[in-house]
């Protein structure tokens, strides 16, 4: 049996540790840095210097040094002694809740939200980056479908995440009054139910031939409904994008199975579609019924 003895840290903090009568321990980790370092006394600082003639040591005298240290008989007894390693824990819901209490509470001034945004952003604008991040959306093994499509109401292939969104393309294909489609072009900056910053980009961006404009969203409507497990970081993103939307004389809208697999919404006016199918999606905190 190993003989061991109490021994309190040396830098007078009050903690102890049973550790072997032989070892050397002196600190608690990181307790050290507390005990002023006796190097940055001159005397000692003159004596170091002289010692050091910066001369690089040999190879040979390092592993010799090495295997020394190995074959020493405090190294057999620190490698018995070993503690084994830490494992992992989870994070309790308590836990979990002060963390997003102090998310929400935390002050944020404007300007470093505007910072956050602007970085985001330029992540998101540079071609490099986008074309890598598709690349790595193609690789992965997701079950839904995915993949690029021509139009004939867009200049180059349109990227598509989901077969909703690929029906989406070319729903809006079939219309007469689309003038122009492009993909994932706007990025709105939202509040999440957790209070961070986040960026939202809707799917579609459409052009009419009158000018105005309609920006839309393809969901599931399992994903959008009042009950959904998703409603909550939906509704964060679906506000933010209606006020944007007013404020820049844009129509958002939300689509679902409702309105793309619809045999009324075989019009051949998108225009029409959108003024029967959009209303405000929302009354208060939360959906209505009737989100198409």
């Amino acid at each position: 049996m190993i003989e061991t003895e109490i021994r309190f840290c040396g830098c007078d903090c009050g903690g102890s540790k049973e550790v072997p009568v032989n070892s050397t321990w002196k600190y608690f980790r990181g307790h050290n840095l507390r005990v002023k370092n006796p190097a940055k006394d001159p005397k000692v600082a003159a004596k170091i210097a002289k010692s050091n003639t910066g001369k690089k040591r040999s190879k040979e005298s390092i592993e010799k040094q090495v295997e020394s240290m190995k074959n020493s008989e405090k190294f057999k007894l620190a490698m018995e002694n070993r503690k084994p390693p830490r494992q992992g824990t989870s994070t309790s819901l308590q836990a979990r809740e002060n963390m997003r209490k102090g998310a929400i509470n935390r002050e944020i001034t404007p300007e470093f939200r505007e910072s956050r945004r602007q970085g985001t952003l330029k992540s998101l604008l540079d071609p490099e980056v986008k074309r890598k991040r598709i690349e790595q959306i193609m690789e992965t093994a997701y079950s839904h479908k995915k993949g690029y499509m021509s139009i004939s109401v867009s200049s180059k292939p349109i990227f598509y995440r989901s077969s909703y969104e690929r029906d989406a393309l070319l729903f809006l294909d079939s219309k007469s009054d689309v003038l122009n489609v492009v993909s994932e072009k706007i990025y709105i900056p939202y509040i999440d139910e957790f209070g961070k910053d986040r960026t939202y980009v809707p799917d579609l961006l459409v052009t009419l031939g009158n000018g105005k404009k309609v920006l839309i969203e393809i969901k599931p409507k399992d994903f959008v409904e009042f009950d959904s497990r998703y409603q909550i970081n939906n509704l964060s993103k679906f506000e933010a994008a209606q006020k944007w939307a007013e404020e820049n004389d844009v129509v958002f809208c939300i689509w679902t199975e409702d309105i793309l697999y619809n045999d009324s919404s075989t019009t051949t006016s998108l225009q029409e579609i959108v003024e029967a199918t959009v209303a405000n999606h929302f009354i208060g905190n939360k959906m209505v019924e009737g989100i198409v």
